[in-house]
């Protein structure tokens, strides 16, 4: 599927109206966050078979991470991925970067704590859903109150991680529940979740959790994943 242009060029996926029914849709979205981490010098080719393996496993939220690719080969991976993302019913992001993201077409970008400003990206990308990290209960309540006005937080790490070279500090199952009370904001639980503890996320406040070694690292990466979809679907 190509993508939707304007009579000027501009890809008309960003336009307003789109920008509602996205919003809505990430309002409904529950379960696996899939992450989609892209390795220095890996193939596009096995990082698709791993997108394919979060279509099947129907998580309605998908995100692209490749910290130390450069903005040509993200751009072009990222559109695939955009693509097939379209074609399944599945939102796509990209992290860290608001061009790639405009550039691909994608549905959002996810932005953490040393990345461009959340009010920033939102007055060059009004139309784009933007997630932001939160590791601590300032940085959360921070984002909450910026202008900016994020459409998701994640918080954590809520477990131990190795997937972060320098992590920060585990927050806890408790602290994930304190702050998720009560918001009406989609809450995403990130950091060392697994098929055996994303239930506990869920009944706490997430309403989906980002998995990547929980997913990828399993004897079977398709079941991981849809034990997670279906942990959410018992845990709601």
């Amino acid at each position: 599927m190509g993508l939707e242009m304007d009579e000027n060029g501009m890809n008309a996926s960003h336009a307003p109206e789109f920008a509602a029914d996205r919003r809505a849709r990430l309002r409904q979205a529950r379960g696996l966050y899939g992450m989609l981490n892209a390795a220095a010098g890996e193939r596009d080719g096995d990082i698709l078979a791993r997108l394919d393996v979060l279509i099947q496993a129907e998580a309605p939220v998908i995100q692209l991470r490749a910290k130390r690719m450069e903005a040509g080969p993200l751009i072009a991976l990222a559109k695939r991925c955009a693509a097939r993302c379209r074609d399944s019913g599945a939102l796509f992001f990209v992290n860290d970067r608001v061009d790639a993201a405009l550039a691909a077409g994608a549905d959002g970008v996810h932005l953490g704590q040393e990345d461009l400003p959340l009010e920033m990206a939102r007055r060059i990308a009004p139309d784009l859903l933007i997630g932001v990290s939160t590791h601590n209960a300032a940085q959360f309540r921070a984002a909450l109150a910026s202008p900016g006005r994020p459409d998701y937080l994640a918080l954590g790490p809520v477990f131990p991680t190795a997937t972060k070279e320098t992590p920060d500090p585990v927050i806890g199952v408790e602290m994930l529940a304190e702050l998720s009370w009560g918001q009406t904001i989609p809450i995403v639980a990130i950091g060392g979740v697994t098929p055996d503890n994303a239930a506990s996320c869920f009944r706490a406040g997430a309403v989906m959790v980002a998995v990547i070694a929980g997913v990828f690292q399993a004897a079977s990466p398709l079941a991981a994943a849809r034990s997670i979809m279906e942990a959410s679907w018992l845990n709601r």
